[in-house]
């Protein structure tokens, strides 16, 4: 084997193996949160949204559009340190995230037709530095 037929295998096996990563990796992942989706609605992106606008909405644009007001409806009921999308089940829903227990135990499932899933993570606080 000749150095070009070389370099030509070793191009095509990283191709072939970055692809296959990138493949996996969006199987076991799904959609990155983190990301804003280039697909979403105008609505969706921080502003307010009229709740009978809710069913034209995508299941993600849903998950975003309700996270204010998630953050109101908890911060009545308890100290929320942060309020985010995940995935319940099969579907996008949103994780609310309180300093501490609160004093009500009937916690509202729902907000605007999104699953809801309450965690107890404590207080926020930056780490010392090293």
């Amino acid at each position: 084997m000749n150095i070009d037929n070389a370099r030509g295998l070793k191009a095509s096996l990283l191709e072939n193996v970055t692809a296959n990563f990138a493949e996996a990796s969006a199987q076991r992942h799904g959609v990155d949160l983190r990301r804003p989706d280039p697909g979403c609605s105008r609505r969706a992106q921080g502003r307010p949204v009229n709740v009978s606008n809710m069913a034209e909405l995508s299941p993600l644009d849903r998950a975003r559009a309700a996270k204010a007001r998630a953050h109101a409806v908890f911060s009545k009921l308890g100290n929320v340190v942060g309020v985010g999308i995940t995935t319940i089940g099969s579907e996008f829903g949103l994780k609310i995230n309180l300093a501490s227990a609160p004093k009500s135990r009937k916690l509202p499932t729902e907000v605007d037709g999104v699953p809801v899933r309450v965690e107890i993570v404590g207080r926020i606080r930056k780490q010392a530095d090293k």
